[in-house]
């Protein structure tokens, strides 16, 4: 693709820096109003490209506009490819059960409710195809979207 370039290339980061961050995010947001749970999924198994997901999970009935990043140093913040992403605590067990992130574990608060449901394998199969085509739409998004502003 000649009309296409590089930019923001990976830089080497210290996996400290990570950790940092997730205690940064604890500590600026543990206050929320009905904030329950930080929970950290998937690994960083390259830091420096690697990025942290966090979910936060909320008590039932409560609203938060806040985003979680506000007030973090822009070196943590450039370790979040994506928000933080929120949802309340009776639909952890969905979440869960409907994604595909790996190695869930708590960072903060209590335990988010959980029902323990296993997929089949008709299901395990239709999820990951589902979750690699909305991949595939998202970047072709992406990539069209950076052709048309010429970055």
């Amino acid at each position: 693709m000649p009309n296409m370039r590089f930019i923001d290339h990976p830089q080497p980061t210290a996996r400290s820096l990570y950790d940092e961050a997730v205690l940064g995010i604890i500590d600026r947001n543990k206050h929320l109003p009905g904030l329950k749970s930080i929970v950290q999924f998937g690994n960083i198994t390259t830091p420096g490209i690697s990025d942290i997901d966090l979910l936060f999970v909320f008590r039932e009935g409560n609203v938060c506009q806040a985003t979680g990043l506000e007030n973090l140093p822009e070196i943590h913040k450039s370790l979040f490819t994506h928000g933080i992403m929120a949802i309340s605590d009776h639909q952890y067990s969905d979440n869960e059960y409907y994604t595909l992130w790996s190695e869930h574990h708590l960072v903060w608060g209590e335990n988010p409710s959980k029902e323990e449901r296993k997929r089949s394998l008709e299901e395990e199969t239709i999820l990951k195809i589902q979750t690699a085509v909305e991949f595939l739409i998202a970047n072709f998004i992406d990539i069209k979207v950076q052709k048309n502003i010429k970055l």
